[in-house]
C-alpha cells in the first residue's frame, strides 16, 4: 500500500498521488506482478476532498480521536494498481 500523507489533504494532493501510483511499479521492479493499492491520508480533509479520493479508488484515513480510522463508504471498491 502506497499511502500520502499530508497535514490538510487537498484535491492536489490526490491528483499528484494517482500519477505517482502509475509509476510506483516501474521504480520498484519487484512489485510488477503484485496488486498496489493507495490511501490518503489527512489531518485536516473537507467531505469534497474525501468524496473525490474515493472516487479515483483510494482508501481514506482520517482522525478518529486519539487514533485514525478508513473513512470510505460501506459499498468502497479500492482500486488496485
Amino acid at each position: 500500500m502506497a499511502v500520502e500523507c499530508k497535514s490538510q489533504l487537498t484535491a492536489t494532493d490526490v491528483e499528484d498521488h494517482l500519477e505517482r501510483m502509475g509509476k510506483i511499479k516501474a521504480a520498484v521492479p519487484q512489485y510488477a506482478g503484485m496488486k498496489l493499492y493507495g490511501a490518503v491520508a489527512g489531518m485536516s480533509v473537507s467531505p469534497e476532498v474525501q468524496q473525490f479520493a474515493e472516487r479515483q479508488g483510494f482508501y481514506e484515513i482520517v482522525p478518529n480521536g486519539k487514533t485514525v480510522m478508513i473513512a470510505n463508504q460501506a459499498e468502497f471498491a479500492p482500486k488496485a494498481w
